[in-house]
This record gives C-alpha cells, structure tokens and sequence, in this order.
C-alpha cells in the first residue's frame, strides 16, 4: 500500500493550524492554545513534513504568517471536516444509544476516604 499523507494525520495537527491560519499570527495562536511559539512553530514544521507541502509563509522577524495557496486549501478542508465530525459527534451524543451520567475522577487517599463518599451520595440523588 502507498504512503498517504492522511494516515498519518491527527486532529489536534489540524486543529492547531486552523487557529494558527485564522489568527495569522503565531504569537497569538500559541497564546490562544497555551503553547509556546517554538512548540507551535515546531507542531506546524511537522505537520508540513508529513504532507510534504509548505502551509505558510512566515514573515522574518515578525510572528506574522500568510497561508500558502496549499496552506489555504488545507485550512478550508480542515475546517469542513473538522466541522463535518463535530456535528457528527453532536448527533450521536442525542442519540438514544448514546451513555449518559458517567463521571470519571480522581484524588489522592485522604480526599477519596473523607469527603469523596458524602460529595458521591449526593451526586447519586441528584
């Protein structure tokens, strides 16, 4: 089987271009996700090494970026399918197969045998 690009893709990679694409500018895109401009710098580095394309034009000495005619095609396919799965998701949380009511957590020892049973109890009879 040939090499494809989307095998190897994940959502958070797309995601952070999306906002990297609409802010057009990095320092304000890694504040938006709480990252540093070289850790997204780096996450938009790899995510052009896997599709083999360059996505943005990044402006010397400045965080200013302009998308690449191939940036501006991912960023509108990513948004389509991005939104395309949300609403999928959406449907499928208001199915009537969908679980309800399920909490995860956790707590050190003295939280978990003092308070947790009195806070669950009441979650319970809510």
């Amino acid at each position: 089987m040939p090499y494809s690009p989307l095998a190897s893709l994940t959502l958070h990679q797309l995601q952070v271009f999306l906002v990297t694409a609409r802010s057009g500018s990095m320092r304000d895109a890694a504040e938006s996700l709480g990252i540093s401009v070289p850790t997204l710098s780096e996450q938009i580095r790899t995510l052009e090494r896997t599709i083999g394309v360059h996505l943005l034009i990044r402006s010397p000495g400045r965080r200013g970026i302009q998308l690449t005619a191939n940036g501006q095609i991912l960023a509108e396919s990513s948004q389509n399918a991005l939104s395309s799965l949300q609403d999928g998701l959406q449907r499928m949380t208001r199915s009537p197969e969908a679980q309800r009511a399920v909490v995860e957590f956790g707590c050190g020892s003295t939280f978990s045998e003092q308070l947790l049973p009195d806070l669950y109890s009441g979650f319970r009879q809510q």
